[in-house]
């Protein structure tokens, strides 16, 4: 509770989605990982930079590597995913419009997972082992995927699969009443709302962290417990920019400054919070 002094820290994973899709994004984020301030990233394996920034980041020990399956932006690996997304050109669709596939029967889940099996695949011929598994806009969390995506990440032994949750702020736009109403049917209907995994923070402020939320967030952890803060560093990338959509929902430099500003630091020591990587199986319960 705010106020309250904590007697055990709170272990906090700073984890950065999107690494490998743009230079700029993995620039910053590789950035904010040597600093000190990031402990975990989430690879896009179908990312056109992916093969020019991995050695880099295999390079950083102490960064935790997962996958951010994707399956709504740029083009699939598997040759099933290809043939099934033909009316978009090969594309990945936006997000809605794969939900309806699928929930159509145009596209069948177990072509999407193959596509991620492939994604994961790819994650572990460059080197990579992964720590969990996420996804590009939570689309994992579709009642028809999150099942299989636990088995997915059984298969490969990943033992951890992002679980979020809605996160209700004091003041909300419309598109966050429809994300967190979204998650929280999804959560429900996935079974997923118990699972035993770091509880997930940066949902309120998705691509546009900020200290102010920061401050709000950090007091309120609870002693000894793990946390996930999901976060979309990054550096100007001119690629990135010219997509509209994702330019309207990225501030990358300014979550890059936040996650290196002294606040974010000074946050961290006065609220006795502790950054860690992805724990082992054991370390949850402690």
């Amino acid at each position: 509770m705010p106020g309250e002094v904590r007697t055990r820290p709170a272990r906090l994973i700073v984890n950065a989605d999107d690494f490998g899709y743009f230079d700029g994004v993995s620039r910053g984020i590789l950035e904010v990982a040597e600093s000190g301030r990031l402990t975990a990233t989430g690879i896009m394996a179908n990312g056109p930079a992916l093969e020019r920034w991995i050695g880099p980041l295999l390079s950083v020990p102490t960064l935790s590597a997962g996958v951010h399956l994707n399956a709504t932006l740029g083009e699939p690996l598997s040759v099933g995913m290809k043939q099934a997304l033909t009316r978009s050109g090969g594309s990945f669709p936006a997000k809605g419009k794969l939900a309806a596939a699928l929930l159509l029967g145009r596209i069948a889940a177990d072509v999407v997972m193959e596509e991620w099996r492939m994604q994961i695949r790819r994650c572990c011929d460059l080197g990579v082992r992964p720590a969990f598994l996420n996804s590009h806009e939570h689309i994992h969390m579709l009642p028809l995927l999150y099942g299989r995506v636990r088995s997915l990440a059984a298969e490969f032994g990943i033992r951890h699969v992002r679980a979020p949750r809605a996160e209700w702020v004091v003041a909300f736009a419309p598109a966050d009443l429809a994300r967190n109403s979204a998650l929280s049917i999804f959560s429900a209907m996935s079974k997923a709302a118990g699972s035993d995994e770091p509880r997930l923070l940066g949902v309120a402020k998705s691509g546009r962290l900020d200290v102010a939320y920061l401050e709000w967030r950090l007091q309120r952890l609870e002693n000894g417990v793990t946390y996930e803060l999901m976060c979309h560093p990054g550096r100007s990338d001119d690629v990135a920019l010219a997509d509209p959509k994702l330019a309207a929902y990225h501030d990358w430099e300014g979550e890059l400054q936040t996650l290196l500003s002294p606040g974010f630091g000074e946050l961290l020591h006065r609220h006795r919070v502790e950054l860690t990587a992805f724990p082992e199986e054991r370390e949850m319960h402690q």
